[in-house]
C-alpha cells in the first residue's frame, strides 16, 4: 500500500491540476524501475511538486488500470489486490477478495 499510496500521491489526476497555476514540465523524465517512460501527458509542477500522470507510472509497475467516466472514478489492480479512488476525493481505498484491507488520506486531490 505505501508504494502505490506514494505513486498516487505523486501522480495526481492531471485533469483538475490543468485548471491550478502549473508548470509543464518537458525537461523531466520519468523512470521506473530504471526504464524511462514516455506518456502522453507530461509532468507538471503544481506549488513546488511533481506530479506525474497516475495510468503510465502504475503500468509501469505492472498494475492494470481503468477509469470509470459515470463516477470519475479510478481502479488499480496489481495482481492481488484492488485499489479504488476518485477525482476530486482524498481517498484511496485497498480491497482484497474479502475485505478493505487499508484506506490511506492523500495529501492532495486528484
Amino acid at each position: 500500500m505505501k508504494k502505490l499510496k506514494l505513486v498516487l500521491a505523486a501522480s495526481m489526476a492531471l485533469t483538475t491540476i490543468f485548471s491550478m497555476a502549473s508548470v509543464k514540465a518537458d525537461d523531466i523524465s520519468i523512470v521506473v524501475n530504471g526504464q524511462k517512460i514516455e506518456t502522453e501527458t507530461p509532468a507538471v509542477i503544481v506549488n513546488d511538486r511533481t506530479l506525474v500522470p497516475l495510468r503510465a507510472v502504475s503500468e509501469a509497475l505492472g498494475c492494470d488500470v481503468s477509469w470509470n467516466e459515470d463516477t470519475k472514478g479510478i481502479t488499480l489492480t496489481d495482481g492481488t489486490s484492488l485499489y479504488f479512488t476518485w477525482i476530486g476525493r482524498d481517498h484511496v481505498f485497498k480491497t482484497t477478495s474479502k475485505e478493505l484491507e487499508d484506506t490511506a488520506v492523500l495529501d492532495a486531490l486528484l
